[in-house]
């Protein structure tokens, strides 16, 4: 694993990442003459993710860069405070782009990584190339979402006490609002892995309060993009939307492409038929949404980027320790 570290209002932080090339799974630094494409995981979960982007070849083209958020996967932080929110996500985001000497990206946000995706492109737009929003969250938070994320906390602290059943629900809720209970092997391995991660952490009261802010706290108090700040966006921007997705109907979604063409920001919608919240994931899924991405970034990208013949997830080793049995169709190529 590779740690960059960056000190910022909160302190001395570890962020673990990853970066992909072509040729070069665990590379250190970013092959210059490609386009690069940094991706933002979603909540309770971790890099692993993208594990199925990272592995096609068609996205491999460019340079593939993730990493884990504060309180995810095997970043290192302090807690978190109440004083945590959008803007300082924003901040994080560009002291990593920094700290890896990063050019402008083109980010592909997920859920909660597009909380930090959006402001990024407001305030910074030199770092931004174009945005890819999967699962975009830009509006107000819905009130059942809010109780959701609630309830999901509640029982995450009353699992961490020793009440077996309060953490079964907790996982459940987890499932239900990312993956929509459809859980795959590949899922079922990124849970072992990322679960595990944030128990280490959300297991006393400064770590209760740590994970009441990265959970609940900024998805609640976010508050909506007027049309002028909106305007401030440079870049084309992709939203993309599950059917299936429990939590956001696809009107929310809508909504938000309706306010950023309010903006004169160029902006288009893909609907994935049948995916959750978390719709880049699956198999599925992954055959849709991953020639959407490819197509995106190939049409907003002066830099030519040939496809390599076979490549590598950057996490199989870890996945398969993990749990995750890949099909023979699935079976990553060696390098």
């Amino acid at each position: 694993m590779l740690f960059v570290e960056t000190t910022t209002f909160s302190g001395l932080t570890r962020w673990r990442y990853t970066i992909s090339t072509p040729t070069n799974r665990h590379a250190t630094q970013i092959d210059p003459k490609l386009p690069t494409v940094l991706f933002l995981h979603p909540i309770y979960t971790c890099q692993e993710v993208w594990d199925r982007q990272f592995r096609d070849p068609e996205i491999r083209r460019f340079n593939c860069v993730a990493f884990d958020w504060k309180d995810h996967g095997y970043t290192e932080n302090e807690p978190l405070k109440r004083d945590y929110n959008h803007d300082r996500i924003c901040e994080d985001l560009i002291a990593v782009m920094e700290a890896l000497k990063l050019p402008a990206c083109h980010i592909v946000g997920m859920s909660m990584g597009t909380i930090g995706a959006i402001p990024l492109a407001i305030k910074r737009p030199d770092l931004v190339a174009s945005l890819f929003l999967s699962s975009p969250l830009a509006l107000a938070e819905p009130q059942d979402v809010a109780d959701g994320r609630d309830e999901i906390l509640a029982c995450w602290k009353e699992g961490m006490v020793g009440d077996k059943t309060a953490s079964q629900d907790a996982l459940y809720g987890v499932v239900q609002l990312g993956y929509g209970n459809q859980l795959d092997g590949l899922a079922k391995a990124i849970v072992n892995i990322a679960i595990p991660c944030m128990a280490r952490r959300w297991n006393s009261p400064t770590g209760f309060i740590s994970a009441e802010v990265s959970s609940i706290q900024i998805f609640t108090d976010r508050t909506e993009w007027t049309a002028a700040e909106l305007a401030a966006i440079r870049c084309p921007v992709q939203l993309v939307h599950g059917s299936d997705d429990i939590a956001y109907p696809v009107s929310y979604t809508q909504e938000f492409q309706s306010r950023l063409r309010g903006g004169g920001v160029k902006v288009s919608i893909a609907v994935i038929d049948g995916a959750p919240h978390w719709n880049c994931q699956s198999a599925k899924d992954a055959l849709v949404f991953n020639p959407i991405l490819a197509k995106w970034i190939s049409n907003n990208s002066s830099q030519e980027a040939p496809t390599p013949s076979a490549v590598t997830s950057p996490w199989i080793e870890r996945l398969k320790d993990s749990g995750y049995v890949p099909s023979d169709d699935e079976e990553d190529d060696s390098e």
